[in-house]
Formats: C-alpha cells, structure tokens, sequence
C-alpha cells in the first residue's frame, strides 16, 4: 500500500509540474494583448497616433492663425483703400475748385478784347 501512495504522489506531482510548466509558456499568453505581442513595435503606434493627433490639432490652430492673419490683411488692405480713395477725392475737389478759379478768372479777360 505504501507503494501505491508514493506512486500517486509521484504521479500528482508530475502533473503539478506539466501544469506548471504548461500555464507559463508562451501559448497560454492572450495573443491580443499589445503588452506582450509586439511590445517594442506596440509603443511607436501608440506614441504614432498620439503625434498625428497633436499634429492635427496644431495644424487646425495654424489654419485658423492663418485664416485669421489673411482676414486682419484684407481688413487693413480695404482701409487703406479707403483712405486712399478720401484722399484722391480730396485732391480732386480742391483740383476742381482750382481750374473753376482759373476759368472765372480768364473769362472776364476774355471778354474785354
């Protein structure tokens, strides 16, 4: 009898070990898991996504600086336009007023010959 016992001793302590040994390898590991599948090619993708969304939103913030610096470009241009066209009417009103006084000035003359 005492050699039957030792005989299932040994034989639940081999199966412990087989156990053992099978629940370590690498087959039993979830092959789904990025921490262990691909853990040094796992990381670039992740750091990838994290720079193309940064990317994204600096490039939406330099579209709109830029959207904006054309916007205060075109402002600037039309008033500088607009002061330009006051000033050309200004010049043509006092231009107008200057040949009038030179007409009614050569008229009187004119008519004394």
């Amino acid at each position: 009898m005492c050699s039957i016992f030792t005989m299932k001793c040994i034989t639940i302590a081999g199966a412990f070990i087989l156990f053992i040994i099978l629940s370590t390898t690498k087959s039993f590991v979830i092959q789904g898991d990025l921490t262990f599948k691909n853990k040094e090619s796992a990381v670039p993708i992740v750091l990838n996504d994290d720079i193309n969304d940064i990317q994204k939103r600096q490039n939406r913030n330099r579209q709109k600086r830029a959207r904006q610096r054309r916007k205060q470009q075109r402002q600037q241009q039309l008033r500088l336009l607009q002061n330009t066209i006051t000033n050309l009417s200004a010049q043509l009103s006092s231009l107008q007023s200057a040949v009038m006084s030179k007409l009614i000035s050569l008229a009187p003359s004119q008519g004394r010959r």
